[in-house]
């Protein structure tokens, strides 16, 4: 017997699953690091029938947001049918490392 189907918590639109990704790792590590990540969670969201929520999370006293943005737009391209996320760049000053992944 197949479970009932369960509506979204945030409604009808709400996507099946979010994704959080903290950006400063990128200042330790190099933009390729990055970019194959990217290019990597890109590739299982389209593989995916669910929906997606990404939300790159950046300090923006620390990270320029037109490289992050640029970064992002590079591997999730608004419209690709590959790609089922919904995909925002998220400034939040002041907090770091561990603020963002909480």
């Amino acid at each position: 017997m197949a479970a009932a189907a369960r509506p979204a918590a945030g409604g009808a639109d709400a996507p099946d699953f979010s994704v959080l990704i903290e950006w400063e790792n990128v200042l330790q590590s190099s933009d390729d690091r990055a970019a194959r990540m990217l290019r990597e969670l890109g590739r299982q969201i389209g593989a995916s029938p669910r929906t997606f929520e990404v939300l790159v999370l950046f300090n923006p006293e620390q990270i320029d947001q037109p490289m992050v943005s640029g970064a992002v737009r590079d591997h999730f391209s608004p419209g690709d049918p590959l790609v089922n996320a919904t995909v925002r760049v998220v400034p939040v000053p002041g907090l770091h490392y561990y603020d963002l992944r909480n």
